[in-house]
């Protein structure tokens, strides 16, 4: 018998639930209906790297397996890593369900290891050091300079949720103890902006995390 799902992650229409589970000795990636008898779904065809997080990408959707995915707006590429691969390249969206390994050919010579997101099909948002975020083409030469976004400052700023017209980023700037969440434009030179914790705002902590942009 299948032992209980790990990982478990909605699809986009919320008719499924994808997660890895182990059966006769080996990882898989199945899905059950979140609906109708919940029979389970085989979606893997070979074993699946059981410590690696599922995401689902692609139309129709299929679960890909690494740290840190994030995939181009037309789809077709996606940024991420694995343990033993960690720069942080960027790889094609497989056709169907599968996992990164130190194997899998890049197909673009920039990336980060922990990408903020995409701004276009072409330019990934990155972290440059703890202080800043630069946007990097991808396709560009590989000793391309990054270009940082963000006034130099004596703060720690990550990047969190990019605008779906890659044109603004919210990013959480620390220092010592105190957490304050802002707006930037994605341009470098961008004048970012505070978000004030008031009116909808006001519930705001210092533990928030923003995941979506709508």
């Amino acid at each position: 018998m299948p032992r209980p799902g790990q990982r478990a992650v909605l699809s986009p229409d919320g008719a499924d639930i994808w997660f890895s589970y182990r059966a006769g000795g080996v990882w898989n990636v199945g899905s059950r209906s979140t609906g109708g008898d919940h029979k389970l779904t085989e979606r893997s065809t070979g074993r699946a790297p059981d410590e690696l997080p599922i995401f689902l990408v692609g139309d129709p959707v299929h679960a890909l397996l690494a740290y840190n995915v994030v995939v181009s707006p037309d789809g077709k590429r996606y940024s991420g890593w694995v343990p033993g691969n960690n720069e942080g390249d960027v790889f094609a969206v497989p056709a169907g369900t599968a996992a990164l390994t130190n194997s899998t050919p890049k197909v673009a010579d920039n990336g980060c290891a922990e990408a903020v997101g995409w701004l276009d099909d072409t330019t990934l948002l990155c972290s440059a050091g703890d202080a800043n975020l630069a946007a990097v083409a991808v396709d560009g030469p590989t000793s391309q300079e990054q270009q940082p976004i963000l006034p130099d400052t004596n703060r720690t700023n990550i990047g969190m949720v990019i605008s779906p017209d890659g044109g603004q980023v919210v990013f959480l700037s620390a220092a010592g103890t105190e957490r304050e969440y802002w707006i930037s434009g994605t341009k470098r030179g961008a004048t970012p902006k505070k978000v004030e914790r008031t009116g909808e705002f006001s519930a705001l902590g210092d533990t928030a995390v923003f995941i979506e942009w709508r």
